[in-house]
């Protein structure tokens, strides 16, 4: 993968959910994966730094990537058995 700066950048500076959902379909595959979860959670953590963590544009990307999350993985996450199916150590420290 490209360095993700420059993508990370324009969903910081482009706050509006129209535009971030179009960045973010841009650089990651269409279709739902683990992997695909993976770069959301790294392109938020970047962007959130970058932004400044507690300010205005922080909570707002993070309330992006909520939306997108729900919208495009949440349905995916369940239909593979949901989090827990997926990772044993998560079951163990579920079930402790």
């Amino acid at each position: 993968m490209p360095d993700p700066t420059p993508v990370v950048a324009e969903l910081v500076k482009n706050a509006s959910y129209s535009k971030f959902k179009q960045i973010v379909n841009e650089n990651i595959s269409h279709e739902p994966g683990w992997q695909q979860v993976a770069i959301m959670f790294r392109f938020t953590q970047m962007a959130v730094q970058m932004a400044g963590m507690g300010t205005a544009v922080a909570l707002q990307i993070k309330e992006m990537t909520l939306k997108y999350f729900e919208d495009k993985f949440a349905g995916w996450i369940v239909g593979q058995g949901g989090w827990v199916s997926n990772y044993p150590s998560i079951r163990y420290c579920v079930h402790q």
